[in-house]
């Protein structure tokens, strides 16, 4: 499905407001945000890019030990969902 520029423009501002509730700390509202994107593909293909940018930034040392760790630990808790307004 092709996406109008306004509708990937509203997609990567999600995915920049995803990685932003992630800096502060607010993992469920960086889960609303995707979940309630009504473009959610274009959203993780932001998501994405950004990701890699960050791992590429990173000494490869710091991104083998984050594999290392995530391979040897458990999956983490689910992420609460925040609560639905009426």
């Amino acid at each position: 499905m092709g996406y109008t520029a306004e509708q990937r423009q509203g997609a990567w501002l999600e995915a920049i407001s995803v990685v932003e509730a992630l800096r502060a700390g607010d993992k469920p509202l960086a889960r609303q945000v995707l979940t309630t994107s009504p473009h959610p593909g274009p959203v993780l293909d932001g998501l994405l890019r950004l990701t890699s940018v960050l791992l590429h930034s990173l000494p490869p040392g710091q991104v083998d030990s984050l594999l290392t760790v995530a391979y040897r630990s458990a999956p983490p808790p689910p992420i609460p969902h925040p609560p639905q307004l009426p």
